[in-house]
């Protein structure tokens, strides 16, 4: 463990810690020494708290990564402008990246867990929210027609932008 804290030096906080795994990953050298420590450590036959931390860390930067194109850079501004996202989502595939943002968080042992976010979670989250509210905007439109397309689930939505119209 000594060859990790080399790198990151441990914090008195876990958290703290977690965010210095985090700024360790941003920086390409050290990024690649610590995947190397961390595929080492994994072929220990014990657990230990630094393997654990930095793994969840790797996790949730390649989680992040896969979020990225979902998530516009204005949340609020026009859908095919600038800052646009570069992928669209359907609102389950989104949901389910989210639950798997909770899955990494679960194997967090400890209490403080709930106030650690992965990066773009809290984005994601908000566009979700913005969806479900323009869906229930549009159902409880008169215009709705209760097609079979429509009318028994809201998976078709696409994330990416956010809409103030209705059709």
């Amino acid at each position: 463990m000594d060859r990790v804290e080399e790198i990151v030096p441990r914090a008195d906080g876990r958290l703290t810690w977690l965010r210095r795994f985090r700024s360790a990953l941003d920086d390409d050298n050290d990024q690649s020494r610590l995947v190397s420590l961390v595929s080492e450590g994994s072929r220990i036959p014990v657990t230990t708290e630094t393997m654990t931390l930095l793994q969840v860390e790797i996790d949730a930067r390649n989680w992040a990564s896969r979020a990225r194109p979902w998530i516009p850079e204005d949340i609020g501004g026009p859908p095919d402008g600038p800052g646009a996202p570069s992928r669209r989502g359907k609102v389950d595939d989104v949901e389910d990246h989210l639950e798997r943002a909770s899955a990494i968080r679960d194997r967090l042992g400890f209490e403080e867990r709930k106030d650690w976010k992965l990066d773009g979670e809290e984005d994601l989250a908000a566009m979700i929210q913005m969806a479900e509210v323009w869906y229930e905007k549009v159902r409880k439109s008169p215009r709705w027609r209760r097609s079979s397309d429509n009318y028994h689930s809201r998976s078709p939505l696409l994330l990416g932008h956010h809409s103030s119209t209705t059709t």
